[in-house]
């Protein structure tokens, strides 16, 4: 099982939803639903079919028609209840979507992406760590919910990198309300890009002040991020290189849309 399937298999179990023992398709009576889908699935497949060749082979349709004819597919299987049916479309329709994933650049985006929504979905639990399901057995987002960011995902903050920086850094932004309801935490890592990309700022000696800042003791941290000159330079002085710690000072004059 990839880890993908194993990602979903867990919420499935959390959120109690269905997970099939053996090779079968449920027996519903919706035969005329997935019928009239399978028909309009069918049918906007060859809209797409012949928009695109019109369009001199666009690449966008394409991916389109080809996700289309599978859902086409899947229906249709629902529809004779065949598993082998059933399998045949979603293997291609997992194969045209990771082939999407390759037409727009996004293939190196694809774990972290789940990772994330993942993360995103398993939120939805109330206080107790039990899911919330409405009347019509749909999962209900709880009070904890986050959506996923993934943004973070397609534009990393620079200071990422870094995770002993960036603690600091947090510490620092909370400490002083850098972070509140008009600036969301993201917003204001990635407001640190020009700060860490500044003239002078070598990653060689970044990656020596993350690796220092990781080794230092919450109240040292406190300290480094308290903004009380006497005491961030007393810190200050354990680093190897303690000029690297005027990148803190940097850090406290973030951009005014911070």
């Amino acid at each position: 099982m990839d880890l993908g399937l194993h990602r979903v298999k867990r919420f499935h179990e959390v959120f109690n939803c269905h997970i099939g023992t053996e090779p079968s398709i449920p027996d519903e009576p919706v035969h005329l639903a997935l019928a009239i889908y399978h028909q309009e699935a069918a049918r906007l497949a060859e809209d797409l079919k012949r928009a695109s060749a019109e369009a001199g082979g666009s690449l966008l349709l394409i991916r389109l028609q080809l996700i289309q004819e599978e859902l086409a597919e899947l229906a249709a299987g629902f529809i004779s209840r065949d598993p082998v049916e059933v399998l045949d479309a979603l293997v291609d329709l997992t194969y045209v979507v990771d082939g999407t994933y390759l037409t727009c650049g996004l293939q190196d985006l694809k774990e972290p992406a789940q990772a994330e929504v993942h993360r995103s979905n398993m939120s939805k639990l109330d206080n107790e760590g039990n899911p919330i399901i409405s009347d019509a057995g749909r999962v209900v987002k709880g009070p904890n919910y986050t959506p996923p960011d993934l943004r973070r995902v397609v534009y990393p903050a620079a200071i990422d990198k870094f995770p002993g920086i960036r603690a600091v850094a947090l510490e620092i932004a909370y400490d002083n309300d850098f972070i509140n309801r008009h600036t969301s935490e993201r917003d204001w890592l990635l407001s640190l890009d020009p700060v860490l990309g500044a003239d002078g700022v070598d990653e060689t000696d970044l990656r020596l002040l993350d690796q220092w800042c990781q080794t230092l003791t919450p109240s040292q941290v406190t300290d480094l991020a308290a903004g009380e000159e006497a005491d961030m330079a007393a810190v200050a002085q354990l680093c190897p290189k303690p000029e690297l710690c005027g990148l803190f000072q940097d850090i406290f004059q973030p951009p005014e849309a911070s």
